[in-house]
This record gives structure tokens, sequence and C-alpha cells, in this order.
């Protein structure tokens, strides 16, 4: 669709045409919605509409949930998606629990070193700054770059963005000296 153009309103409008065609075909749980209805959210979340956008996601969580089971790594997929919405409105601790679940469901799925997990371990270090809490937000950062650096070497644009992440934690703890280090 038009999401990468940043042209939100066709998007939507695209996906609604999806959505529809799908429902027609499949009804309502089946799992191709599931990607339409993240996509939807997705666009929501970017135009800051997030009663809808957390709408979109918790109706992809379900039936993901009920079409491969509370472990598998498209609910953690739903977990992480439903944690930023909470995130961007402010509320830190139910992020932090979203983040949390999306955790253990990726390590369980993929093992501790994979890529995702890091993601999971990085999303719960930018809630961390969030929520004040900097050495808990180091920890969970520092365990993302291990993974990343593991998986794909120290040159890596995902392995900046932790640094960077790493950076701004020492930044909020009054820590300037090692923010340098690390951005």
């Amino acid at each position: 669709c038009h999401k990468k153009e940043g042209n939100n309103k066709k998007a939507l409008e695209c996906f609604e045409k999806v959505l529809s065609i799908e429902l027609k075909n499949y009804g309502k749980m089946h799992p191709s919605l599931s990607p339409c209805l993240n996509n939807m959210g997705l666009v929501y979340l970017n135009l800051k509409h997030y009663a809808h956008a957390q709408e979109y996601f918790e109706k992809a969580l379900k039936i993901d949930m009920q079409n491969y089971g509370k472990e598998h790594h498209l609910v953690a997929v739903g977990y992480n998606n439903l944690g930023s919405v909470e995130e961007k409105q402010g509320h830190f601790e139910k992020a932090y629990k979203y983040y949390e679940d999306a955790l253990v469901i990726e390590s369980a799925v993929h093992g501790p070193n994979h890529p995702k997990v890091a993601t999971c371990y990085s999303n719960l270090g930018q809630v961390c700054i969030a929520m004040r809490k900097f050495d808990e937000s180091l920890q969970n950062y520092k365990f993302a770059l291990d993974i990343l650096i593991k998986n794909f070497g120290e040159n890596h644009l995902h392995v900046a963005s932790v640094m960077n992440g790493i950076g701004e934690a020492y930044k909020k703890k009054d820590d300037m000296k090692s923010a340098i280090e690390w951005y």
C-alpha cells in the first residue's frame, strides 16, 4: 500500500479494502487478517490515534492467539505493538509488561540469541529510561547489544541504534562521560 510513502490516508484506504475482501473470503478469525490489522494499527500509531491503534492491535492479537496459541512469534509481535501504544501514551508500566511478555515468547520460540529477542530487550531498555530506571535500562540495552553483535557484527544499523540507547540512558542518568562513549 502507501504506508512506506507516508501517505497514511491512502494506506488506510488500501488496508480497509484488503480487510473487507479477506473478511468476505475467510471470516473474522482467519490468520490472514492479522497482518492487515497490525498494519492498520501501525498507521494509526503513526497518526497518534492511539485508541484506534490499540483496537486494531488487539484484534490482530486475538486472531493470532486463537490460531497459533499463546507461545507464537506473532503473539509476541502483538505484545510489542501494544507495548508501543502504551509507551506512546505514557503508560510505561503497561508497556513494560507487554514488552516483557514479548521477550518471554521470543526467547522460547527463537532461543536467547536471536535478533527478535534483542528487539525485546531494546524495547525494555527504552521504556525503562522513561520510567527513570536507568540501571535496568542499561542492563536491557547491553543484553540487546551482545545479541546483535553476535548476529550482525559491530558495524550494523541495529547495533548503532542500541548504542545510541545506551548513550541516552547514561545521559538521563547524568553520566555524560559514559554517554559520550556510546553516542
